[in-house]
């Protein structure tokens, strides 16, 4: 029962961490860095959920447990938009009109360059002043709407 709950425990804290703290952007463009401190990551939390017990059973019971907790939470995402929307992230709004939301960048950690840089990869817009709407996704991607020319 103690894997149980300690994979259980371990498995929302890291929900926590990576979506909030890291941040959408984070895992939508991971660095080597963020590479490594995720092989670090993983290294430590195995020794947390197996510790002593590497035996077979020990280690089936904390993957068991990943699985179980991950289909009831796309069931409850299924169910709730509310655990959806704290589960996988809703979309923000970085620029409309050509007009940047501050807070919105601030909160993102996102710079005018990365939105210019994914409207001229995604639009071969290179202005900001033809961005219609850009988009920080839920995956962590920007997407970009031209503005349409008259």
């Amino acid at each position: 029962m103690e894997g149980v709950l300690k994979a259980a425990l371990l498995y929302f804290v890291l929900m926590i961490l990576l979506r909030t703290i890291a941040g959408r952007r984070t895992m939508g463009e991971m660095t080597a860095f963020d590479l490594l401190l995720l092989l670090i990551v993983g290294d430590i939390t195995q020794e947390f959920l197996v510790g002593d017990d590497a035996s077979l059973t020990g280690v089936v019971i904390v993957i068991s447990t990943f699985v179980v907790i991950d289909v009831a939470l796309s069931l409850l995402q299924q169910r709730f938009t509310l655990v959806s929307h704290w589960v996988e992230g809703v979309p923000t709004v970085l620029c409309c009109n050509g007009e940047l939301d501050e807070e919105a960048l601030r909160k993102a950690r996102i710079r005018e360059d990365e939105i210019l840089a994914a409207a001229r990869q995604s639009q071969g817009i290179d202005r900001r002043e033809d961005i219609k709407l850009a988009m920080l996704e839920a995956n962590g991607k920007i997407s970009i709407v031209p503005r349409r020319q008259s």
